[in-house]
């Protein structure tokens, strides 16, 4: 019993071994890789301009049979990608973002964003999404980009008529 623990912990430490020794390889090799890249950026994208340039009819017709062959998964992954819980909080901080709030934090203004059910002025019940009715607006001084509360859309809209 003894001779097939040290057997399988040996085998075991091998393996460990092999799998640190290749970890230690591939980081030298992507650094190595990203230090010539960086040294050669410049002539790197030339060349991949030029063989674009050069077999562009070619590369755009494997584009359009690879469409061909994977229209039906590429359309299944593009309804399905905005569904993954980070995919939306990126979404939604993007739209932020594109709106003129500035934050130096976003993930906590995220989160505060989705704990809170309840406009901050006139405590309706809210949920997310589109339109005025009981939805979530984030409310910010559009001169500044600063964010102020939380709001429904009704109270975001009395507040900017009021300014």
């Amino acid at each position: 019993m003894n001779v097939i623990k040290k057997i399988k912990i040996n085998s075991f430490r091998l393996i460990s071994q092999k799998k640190n020794n290749f970890n230690i390889y591939m980081e030298k090799v992507l650094t190595t890789r990203q230090k010539y890249y960086q040294d050669n950026k410049d002539a790197i994208i030339e060349r991949s301009k030029m063989r674009y340039n050069c077999n562009k009819e070619q590369i755009l017709n494997q584009k359009k049979q690879y469409y061909i062959k994977n229209r039906e998964a590429k359309i299944e992954y593009q309804k399905n990608y905005y569904k993954l819980p980070e995919k939306q909080k990126q979404n939604i901080i993007g739209v932020w973002k594109r709106r003129g709030l500035i934050s130096d934090d976003y993930d906590a203004l995220y989160d505060k964003y989705i704990n809170t059910d309840k406009c901050e002025l006139c405590e309706c019940e809210m949920t997310r999404g589109k339109g005025l009715i009981g939805k979530k607006h984030m409310d910010h001084n559009h001169e500044t980009g600063e964010f102020r509360n939380v709001l429904c859309g009704a109270c975001n809209i009395k507040l900017k008529d009021i300014k």
